[in-house]
């Protein structure tokens, strides 16, 4: 077993678009610290997950090829600028109404992510 941090994306890897939600490449703006965080958690052996809920897709606004579109570029720029990348992503596309498990605050996406990447979650971060 491995140990992870799990990162959510808009407002932590991203600049949040308040009131209206990032959907495409050219709305992606990245926080400047990420640059220096995912490589110093790297070095110590933490896997870095990404977990994010995209409720613009159940609204419509975005399709999943276009969140796949932006987490390509956003995995590509964060190797180039800083050697590192995201080791898998795990998305959340339902609304609030959907009532599906995988919607943070709910575990589901971390239990998935847990599960297919064999992490022990006692060692790991949120």
């Amino acid at each position: 077993m491995t140990h992870a941090v799990f990162f959510d994306r808009d407002g932590i890897v991203n600049q949040r678009l308040v009131g209206d939600y990032v959907t495409t490449w050219t709305d992606f703006r990245f926080l400047p610290d990420i640059f220096t965080v995912l490589p110093r958690l790297h070095s110590q052996g933490f896997l870095l997950v990404l977990v994010t809920n995209q409720r613009g897709i159940a609204l419509g606004r975005m399709t999943i090829a276009d969140l796949d579109v932006i987490h390509d570029h956003m995995q590509t720029e964060l190797k180039q600028r800083c050697g590192i990348a995201f080791d898998d992503v795990f998305v959340c596309p339902h609304s609030d109404e959907a009532n599906c498990d995988c919607r943070k605050p709910k575990a589901g996406l971390l239990l998935r992510a847990i599960a297919a990447r064999d992490i022990d979650a006692r060692r790991s971060w949120m």
